[in-house]
């Protein structure tokens, strides 16, 4: 057979994997490989060789592969878990510090550093001793009694809502099986850099730097951002809706329109409780920070609603407008905060707190300069003003503004909805789907359009948002529990539009891949117009 790669045509045996023939070409890249790309679809190196295959090897920069890592590494922390403490019970529950929250219940002693260490020192002997891993694709029937002798009943349950005449992918390590959505690395020699740290009576898995590989990432505490995170989970245990299985359930039975009547009000009360605290420390300058898609702008609305309610009368003002001039901005990177005349903002905003008529500038996008008539502007002593942008919680922002007056509020789509107990839904997954759908809606764009832009913009998250996130006062959660389950139906067809032979097929198939284990929400009217899931599903009154 004949391979294509890097230009050249290679002459392989019949039955080589994607590892062998790295292998014996000596094949590199600047960082370890952990998946290959064929044809536009992602695969395992443990794959099979098929005459004519056009190959590329992703190493660890590559989301996709590092993803597979991060899987690999998660199946070994639980092999090594199993084998150092058989009866205990682990849930990985979401992200933390670029690596994985591991909630540990049911433990044979207290989760402490030597509890940790042991559980290390079994994944150092996997990884020493090159264990295989070994996909087995089995008949439903046969996989369900797995998960039955198991006792992993959420498995059990989701495999329900499969085609059934589909074999179903689980992979064996060491004696231990378990199903995971998404590939695996062939054996365990490959998960040379990993760490385990200790958190909050869990364990934080940590693997590969995103930005340098070659290094373990380094553990940075996040406390506010974990207790949102524990929020969000007592809330899923408080409604009983903790996993995919559940909102299905609840979607088959007709139970959902209360899942989101209560998610809605809990949405609403969450925002209450915020502008009770503005109002109570009477906070002058409001700031609005997070991701993209996170439904900033439909939360700064709800949260001037209530403030009215509260006998506040807020302004906004639009960071956009201090721009300062395209030929000015030697770094032509307008996600800076370089790109803000940071001078004129803080100047204003003082001038406004002291009661002052402001004239507040107006940037023009087409011309790239600031028009030469502003907006006169005047704020009273119980008009806060609210101020939404990326660069909200970056303390050069308001470096001149003394923190009496400050708050500052950190919006970002947290899902605490996982498929099971080791399968867990990434918010940057989630987050990317809004953005699709309101994208197509709101600006004729197609998936592939949004797909091409959404790495620049994650780099931008990590560089100007992600970093101070723990600089905020408060955290609001935009996530809304049955969220994917309601955007199902839009998100599916867009996706599938994509060709095969498209760069963005992968992620297409990746997304499509894990949407086909919710039923859909197809009756929406009990979704308000003003959740935030309407400013991405449409049919909002708060954006246009």
């Amino acid at each position: 057979m004949k391979v294509n790669y890097d230009g050249k045509s290679y002459e392989v045996a019949v039955n080589t994997t994607f590892e062998e023939f790295m292998i014996k070409n000596d094949i590199h890249k600047k960082y370890d490989i952990s998946a290959v790309l064929v044809n536009n679809n992602l695969k395992e190196l443990s794959e099979v060789i098929h005459d004519g295959d056009s190959v590329e090897f992703l190493d660890l920069l590559d989301k996709d592969a590092r993803n597979i890592y991060m899987r690999t590494l998660s199946f070994a922390f639980l092999v090594a878990l199993k084998k150092f403490d058989e009866n205990a019970i682990c849930t990985i529950e979401h992200s933390l510090s670029n690596g994985l929250f591991c909630n540990i219940k049911n433990s044979s002693s207290q989760v402490n550093r030597a509890y940790t260490q042991s559980i290390k020192d079994e994944m150092e002997k996997l990884i020493k001793e090159k264990k295989p891993i070994v996909k087995y694709k089995l008949p439903f029937n046969q996989a369900s009694r797995i998960y039955n002798m198991q006792s992993e009943h959420k498995k059990e349950g989701l495999l329900g809502y499969r085609d059934t005449e589909d074999t179903v992918p689980i992979y064996g390590l060491d004696g231990y099986k378990n199903y995971f959505y998404g590939y695996m690395l062939p054996n365990t020699s490959y998960l040379n850099k990993f760490d385990l740290r200790i958190y909050n009576a869990g364990i934080v898995l940590l693997g590969p730097d995103i930005k340098n590989p070659d290094k373990v990432t380094e553990f940075r505490n996040q406390p506010r951002l974990f207790a949102i995170y524990q929020e969000a989970k007592d809330w899923a245990d408080v409604i009983k809706m903790p996993t995919a299985l559940e909102l299905n359930h609840a979607i088959e039975n007709g139970q959902y329109h209360d899942i989101i009547r209560y998610t809605e009000a809990y949405h609403e009360k969450k925002i209450c409780d915020i502008v009770n605290q503005i109002v109570r420390e009477n906070k002058r300058i409001i700031l609005v920070a997070g991701p993209s898609s996170s439904g900033k702008t439909s939360f700064a609305q709800r949260l001037k609603i209530q403030l009215v309610a509260s006998k506040k009368y807020p302004v906004s003002i639009s960071m956009d407008n201090y721009y300062i001039d395209r030929d000015k901005n030697l770094t032509n990177d307008f996600e800076s905060i370089n790109a803000l005349d940071i001078e004129k903002f803080n100047e204003d905003l003082n001038n406004l707190l002291e009661e002052k008529e402001v004239e507040l500038p107006i940037y023009d996008f087409i011309t790239g300069t600031r028009k030469k008539e502003g907006i006169l502007t005047s704020v009273g002593k119980d008009q806060p003003i609210i101020i939404e942008g990326i660069h909200g919680l970056n303390p050069i922002l308001t470096e001149s503004i003394s923190a009496v007056y400050k708050y500052r509020i950190y919006v970002s789509e947290l899902t605490q909805l996982n498929l099971d107990n080791h399968n867990r839904i990434s918010t940057t997954d989630v987050r990317l789907i809004r953005r699709i759908i309101r994208d197509n809606a709101h600006r004729g764009y197609g998936a592939e359009l949004t797909l091409s832009m959404w790495d620049k913009v994650n780099e931008g998250e990590r560089n100007n948002i992600f970093v101070f996130q723990e600089n905020a006062d408060t955290m609001f959660n935009t996530a809304l529990i049955y969220e994917i389950a309601a955007m199902k139906k839009y998100i599916e067809p867009l996706l599938k539009a994509i060709d095969k032979n498209s760069i963005y097929y992968k992620e297409a198939k990746k997304i499509l891949k894990f949407t086909k284990y919710f039923l859909s929400i197809e009756d929406e009217s009990d979704i308000p117009n003003t959740s935030i899931l309407r400013e991405f599903i449409g049919g909002s009154k708060l954006v246009d």
